[in-house]
């Protein structure tokens, strides 16, 4: 299911920026998949679990929010761990720290304000650089664009670390595709000051927010306005990895051409899966 999970999620990257309506379905279907796992595995560790079943359990939840973010039962649990963890955030049996980034993606996606900003308050309240990592990739997957952008601006805030301030443009952008969208007209808006901000840091800091800022992209048309960008606005010390963004844009561009010449382009397909 590690393998599986990735397909699942390359896949939903690709159809989802290209064909909204295939995109569904395809949802629709890997939804099934994971709840019928979930089902299997369930939330909680228990005694009988063998190394792979622990293993498994945790795929499967990190695909939660990914797919299952509007099932009922789903949202449930999620909901209740979530208040066990705003009763004690140091309880790690009701809200484990390794299904914490899930639920806390699958209450921002259902909820608002006041959800943010008790997920916000964590970071502040934290003193465990893992579990401040745990807010910074999850914010973004807020529902509000307003929200989704402050968080964009908190990002070179200065009150995030420098070397952990990219997790926040990956949240935002792998979000949703006004979230991408968003990423990238925020990443270009702001390359002057991000580069301020970096000074004479490692390059792969913006190596890193670069990428989470085209992540998600696969049409050529996406690819010649990245590469268009960064012409005008070079950054010699990235050559190499623009070029390896652009080669993954255009590659996942040509993958998409043959996903719209298969079977996958008709209702009857998904109608038998």
């Amino acid at each position: 299911w590690q393998g599986l999970s990735s397909v699942l999620n390359g896949l939903k990257s690709i159809m989802e920026a290209n064909n909204p309506v295939m995109h569904d379905k395809f949802i629709e279907v890997a939804k099934k998949l994971v709840l019928r796992m979930i089902g299997e595995v369930g939330w909680e560790k228990k005694e009988t679990d063998g190394h792979q079943t622990v293993l498994l359990r945790a795929t499967i939840i990190g695909l939660l929010s990914t797919f299952c973010s509007t099932d009922e039962a789903v949202t449930v649990e999620a909901r209740r761990r979530f208040e066990l963890f705003l009763l004690d955030p140091t309880d790690m049996q009701g809200l484990p720290s390794d299904m914490r980034s899930t639920v806390f993606r699958i209450v921002l996606k259902n909820g608002g304000k006041k959800e943010y900003d008790a997920i916000k308050a964590y970071f502040f309240t934290s003193t465990d650089g893992a579990e401040q990592k745990l807010v910074l990739s999850s914010l973004g997957s807020i529902k509000c664009n307003q929200l989704k952008l402050d968080t964009l601006q908190w990002c070179i805030s200065g009150e995030v670390k420098l070397q952990d301030f990219f997790y926040i443009i990956g949240s935002v952008s792998g979000s949703s595709l006004e979230g991408m969208d968003m990423t990238w007209t925020f990443f270009c808006a702001q390359l002057e000051n991000i580069k301020g901000m970096i000074g004479k840091a490692s390059p792969s800091l913006m190596q890193a927010a670069m990428s989470y800022s085209t992540m998600g992209f696969c049409t050529l048309e996406r690819a010649d306005e990245v590469e268009k960008f960064f012409k005008v606005n070079p950054l010699p010390t990235c050559d190499r990895k623009i070029a390896q963004i652009l080669e993954g844009i255009r590659t996942n561009a040509k993958f998409f051409e043959r996903l719209a010449g298969s079977d996958l382009v008709k209702d009857e397909f998904w109608d038998t899966l």
